[in-house]
């Protein structure tokens, strides 16, 4: 397992930290500026992981400093050599779900709604205000890194591939992270950073790409990212996908 750039990051800064939760194969530790996560090697690489064996056995509010390789940091994947054509057979190769997967069946396609116009808008060069909508997913839905938080996530991780950073960064800019956790709170922190787990950029660059052959294996390993959240955050990486080719369609009849 590569350690994580962001994780590096902090921890050449601050490289002792409190525990603050445990589970049987990860831990995250909190340091002066931020939050890592020390987790098994079976566990997918992400922008917050640092190597560390047995991490069950760490006791909240231990002091833990971790071994670093600065030969050994996994950065988010730079997505090169797609087009709206290689996009097309991405979404349209029926290996996709073909119904969008709402994690939150009521609040998020409301939000879509809401959201949809603005980044249309956005794409077709015009950054506007985000609508007071996408602040009521964070914080909304079950887990460690709930529901909503891991939808918005899959949102700027997408928009960062697709080249918008700065509609990722006005995104970010108008979440209330005080609504959520401060575990999750980090995580849409490194998804502002376009940066997730390595399973979430195979799909959405495999997507983008229009490279289907493998596509069904790059869904499957989304299993691995905790309970739901990578079916989570892949359907906010759909949505955004699907806006972004839906709008690029609309600009060149125009």
């Amino acid at each position: 397992m590569q350690n994580g750039y962001l994780a590096q990051r902090l921890l050449s800064r601050h490289p002792t930290g409190n525990v603050i939760a445990v589970f049987d194969r990860s831990a995250y530790l909190e340091l002066d500026e931020g939050i890592v996560c020390l987790t098994a090697d079976e566990l997918p690489d992400g922008p917050l992981m640092v190597s560390h064996q047995r991490t069950s056995a760490l006791r909240i509010n231990e002091k833990v400093t971790p071994e670093t390789d600065v030969k050994s940091v996994r950065r988010p994947p730079t997505t090169l050599g797609w087009s709206i054509q290689s996009l097309e057979r991405g979404l349209f190769s029926n290996i996709l779900p073909g119904e969008p997967q709402y994690p939150l069946k009521s609040a998020i396609p409301e939000v879509e709604r809401t959201l949809s116009g603005w980044l249309e808008r956005c794409f077709s060069g015009y950054l506007v205000a985000v609508p007071k909508a996408a602040t009521r997913l964070v914080g909304l839905g079950p887990g460690l890194t709930p529901t909503g938080d891991d939808y918005l996530g899959g949102v700027m991780v997408t928009l960062l591939a697709l080249g918008q950073p700065d509609t990722a960064s006005a995104l970010y800019a108008s979440l209330d992270l005080s609504r959520t956790n401060r575990i999750s709170a980090a995580h849409l922190a490194a998804a502002y950073e376009g940066a997730a787990a390595a399973p979430l950029h195979d799909v959405v660059n495999a997507v983008l790409q229009g490279r289907t052959e493998r596509l069904s294996d790059r869904l499957a390993a989304l299993d691995v990212m905790g309970h739901s959240s990578g079916w989570d955050a892949f359907a906010g990486c759909e949505f955004v996908l699907r806006t972004y080719y839906r709008s690029a369609k609309v600009r060149t009849l125009d």
